[in-house]
């Protein structure tokens, strides 16, 4: 997959990932979740859990070839908290039923909780403040896993209340980082109704504002930002569609 391609405002809308071609050719940030319908599941997501992993997990973990399935959720057990590395949060898990430990960072996944049921829908029709990403949880937004989190960890004596805490101090992501958008994941959208008037122009960095406390937001597991983009105001950003701008970039 290509990482040097400029982040433009062309090509951030040119190289969304729901986009499998581009003027005849392959486009390489293609994710086939975009195209998925998933249906609610009958078995109680607090000890098993629905995650999809985006193709691009393989960029850079080629060994996990049996997580990334076309957009397909695979169930995952024993979740844990690895800690922070490189502004990303970090946790394993093990397929269910499997003994291989597999440990990966938060923004090559989502999470599908049990009860969601998300149908396939083209970016023309989300409305201005949508994206596709944003009708799916993440791993970290979503309280029965991070309780099945909490019964792994090896500090017993953490309490539940604590670990949680340490969480959100912990995340990467929050009021006042400086922000960029990822390639493919994010779609770029003005508040006035208006893109930018030269597409070669590179598309602003984002400042967070804050994080989402709408209604059910819990309940599905997601974890959504509003994100101030060069004025322009954004609202209900997942986070594998940013990454954190380093303070030397």
């Amino acid at each position: 997959m290509k990482k040097d391609i400029e982040k433009s405002w062309s090509n951030l809308r040119k190289y969304y990932s729901c986009y499998p071609d581009i003027a005849g050719e392959k486009n390489p940030f293609f994710e086939p979740f975009t195209h998925k319908r998933y249906n609610p599941s009958r078995i109680k997501d607090n000890r098993r859990f629905r995650l999809i992993f985006l193709n691009r997990t393989l960029d850079e973990y080629p060994e996990y070839k049996t997580l990334v399935r076309d957009g397909r959720p695979v169930w995952c057990e024993n979740m844990k908290y690895e800690g922070v590395s490189g502004n990303l949060r970090y946790f394993s898990f093990n397929l269910r039923g499997g003994k291989k430990r597999f440990t990966i960072s938060e923004n090559y996944c989502f999470l599908l909780p049990s009860r969601l049921y998300v149908y396939p829908s083209w970016p023309t029709r989300l409305g201005k403040s949508k994206s596709l990403c944003a009708r799916l949880g993440s791993v970290f937004g979503y309280p029965e896993l991070l309780k099945d989190m909490h019964r792994n960890q090896e500090n017993a004596g953490e309490q539940l209340h604590d670990f949680l805490q340490r969480l959100k101090e912990e995340s990467p992501i929050k009021p006042g980082v400086l922000v960029s958008p990822r390639v493919g994941l994010f779609r770029p959208i003005a508040t006035n109704g208006k893109l930018s008037n030269t597409p070669a122009e590179m598309f602003p960095y984002g400042l967070v504002i804050r994080q989402e406390t709408a209604k059910y937001q819990e309940l599905y597991g997601r974890e959504l930002f509003t994100v101030s983009f060069g004025g322009n105001i954004i609202e209900n950003v997942h986070p594998i569609e940013m990454e954190i701008v380093n303070p030397y970039e």
